[in-house]
């Protein structure tokens, strides 16, 4: 029971850092890929956002 609890624990905590890892990783890093994306290009920043 005890290793049950630790895994979903496990399991909890690491979640988070999972899904902002895969999210950053669909993020264009480029404007070129950016606007291929359907997304907005941010010049000042140099940064991929969302469009809105």
């Amino acid at each position: 029971m005890k290793t049950l609890v630790a895994m979903l624990v496990a399991l909890g905590l690491s979640a988070p850092f999972v899904s902002t890892t895969t999210f950053a990783q669909d993020t264009p890093t480029d404007q070129a890929s950016c606007e291929d994306a359907g997304m907005v290009w941010d010049a000042d920043m140099e940064v991929c956002q969302p469009a809105e």
